[in-house]
């Protein structure tokens, strides 16, 4: 791919974002339904887009093509899709979105990291907004345009399931990108957990996770909502969209706004920053 110069960088299209998921108790469509089961990928959201002329990369936030704010995940991702020649098979319009596998919040075996792992295909609409694919018409695609060296997750299972279903899934069933272990101190093996699933109707366009409580971002345990929403889990995966986003220099107040963020737009409560810079300094949550 041509370097691209600041004229060519101001006529890309408008960047188009892959949605929050919400907890499966905010999609109140998504159970009785059928759905496709998937793991849950902590990797790095990311976006491989076609135009008329190039093919871009994106965050989850912004193209990183042609950007000097970049996540620190992004030289990988960006050779391996500049060196990734079927990409330019891809339709004008669409994007492939992904999770960039590199090691932040779960310990992933060594072998999964530094890929691109194929979440869903999507076509932009004429207000902007991405259409989906159903999963298996969207692997379709992929064969018939010969994309090569993109990492497929099946799905765990495609059925009609009820929350006590999907629980016993994500308790019970391994994870398929983390082994199992033996631990040290007590000499027992340990099951690779799954962080969660990401349950998916296409037909209704409406996606949901459900978080194994190890790494749920809320610890419905708490009495109160402080320590209920402002949990290491979050802190983390804020930093993560902050740095994503190119900040990599990020100080308190940005961490803390991030944080308040999250919460109003997955809860509707909002914190003051002060509650929030509370409880990140007691439990050193910041460092």
């Amino acid at each position: 791919m041509k370097n691209r110069n600041k004229q060519d960088l101001e006529k890309l299209p408008p960047f188009v974002k892959y949605f929050k998921i919400p907890y499966s108790e905010e999609a109140k469509d998504i159970f009785g339904r059928e759905v496709y089961v998937f793991e849950k990928i902590d990797g790095s959201l990311s976006q491989v887009r076609r135009t008329e002329n190039a093919v871009l990369g994106g965050s989850r936030s912004n193209y990183i093509t042609g950007s000097t704010k970049r996540p620190l995940w992004a030289p990988k991702f960006l050779k391996w899709m500049h060196s990734n020649h079927s990409l330019y098979n891809l339709p004008p319009g669409m994007i492939i979105f992904g999770e960039w596998l590199d090691p932040v919040t779960i310990d992933y075996e060594t072998e999964f990291l530094d890929k691109f792992y194929f979440i869903d295909l999507a076509i932009v609409d004429e207000n902007g907004n991405p259409n989906f694919y159903d999963y298996n018409e969207a692997l379709g695609y992929i064969d018939k345009w010969g994309i090569k060296s993109i990492e497929i997750l099946n799905p765990i299972c495609k059925s009609f399931l009820d929350r006590n279903k999907i629980e016993d899934i994500v308790l019970n069933i391994p994870s398929y990108l983390r082994s199992s272990k033996i631990n040290e101190d007590t000499g027992l093996v340990e099951v690779g957990e799954m962080e969660g699933v990401v349950l998916k109707n296409y037909h209704l366009q409406e996606f949901a996770k459900f978080l194994n409580p190890k790494y749920s971002e809320i610890r419905n345990q708490e009495k109160t909502l402080e320590a209920r929403y402002i949990t290491e889990m979050r802190t983390n995966k804020a930093k993560r969209r902050l740095r994503d986003s190119g900040n990599l220099d990020f100080n308190l107040d940005e961490l803390v706004q991030e944080i308040i963020k999250d919460i109003n737009e997955e809860t509707g409560i909002a914190f003051e920053p002060a509650a929030v810079k509370g409880v990140l300094r007691i439990h050193n949550y910041n460092h």
